[in-house]
């Protein structure tokens, strides 16, 4: 499931230019590439406390 999303996320953006990745919608809101590493840092996070069976 994790791996549909992700997929679905990339084809997203996709093409985006670097400007377009960095542009920040409204002041004090987060940029797309913002978005994209916080989701990276949490996944990481989760997994390493996660334990394995």
């Amino acid at each position: 499931m994790n791996e549909n999303i992700r997929g679905e996320l990339l084809i997203g953006v996709k093409g985006l230019s670097d400007e377009q990745l960095d542009a920040h919608p409204e002041e004090g809101r987060w940029s797309i590439i913002q978005i994209l590493d916080h989701l990276y840092l949490m996944e990481r996070a989760i997994t390493r406390i996660l334990p394995i069976n």
